[in-house]
């Protein structure tokens, strides 16, 4: 790769890296207080099972979660786009196969001799006496 886009990708990558982070510590500190999460729907007063984590712990997972969850959806809804491809990129490459066999055999043969500027004529047998 060219040394000058590397650099170029670089600087690009830190002026919108750097913001991001930025805005992410940020978000923790203003967010750090303790929340509960629980998962015992019939017992709020006193659940069963309860996690007290701060708010942008709970936050980013949850975005977490739903970053690979949508991948996830994606993934499988494209499938049937991926066999498609898959399949076409097979048959692209059995008629590759049969053109080049094809012009294989024509070759072999050819009746005609080709000359120089691209015309052919037939190619008449020596009549050596013998």
């Amino acid at each position: 790769m060219n040394k000058g886009i590397f650099d170029l990708a670089r600087i690009l990558s830190l002026l919108v890296l750097v913001p991001v982070a930025i805005v992410l510590i940020s978000f923790s500190v203003a967010n750090r207080g303790i929340v509960q999460i629980s998962f015992d729907p019939t017992g709020a007063a006193d659940p069963v099972f309860a996690l007290n984590l701060p708010l942008f712990v709970v936050i980013f997972a949850s975005l977490t979660i739903g970053l690979i969850a949508g991948g996830v959806g994606t993934w499988f809804t494209q499938s049937k786009h991926r066999r498609l491809a898959r399949a076409k990129k097979q048959e692209a490459a059995k008629w590759q196969y049969e053109a080049e066999k094809q012009k294989e055999n024509q070759q072999e043969q050819a009746p005609f001799a080709t000359t120089k500027t691209g015309s052919s004529f037939p190619v008449v047998p020596s009549s050596k006496a013998a």
